[in-house]
């Protein structure tokens, strides 16, 4: 059982979750696309 759980979806905490996917967001909807570390 889980009890307690800290973490959330994708190994983050929940504001950090919310602060990147607006960031990726705002990159989307400014730049037209996302950018990623990966080639």
């Amino acid at each position: 059982m889980r009890h307690r759980c800290d973490k959330d979806k994708m190994g983050m905490m929940h504001q950090h979750r919310k602060r990147v996917l607006a960031n990726i967001a705002t990159g989307l909807i400014m730049h037209g696309k996302v950018d990623t570390t990966l080639n």
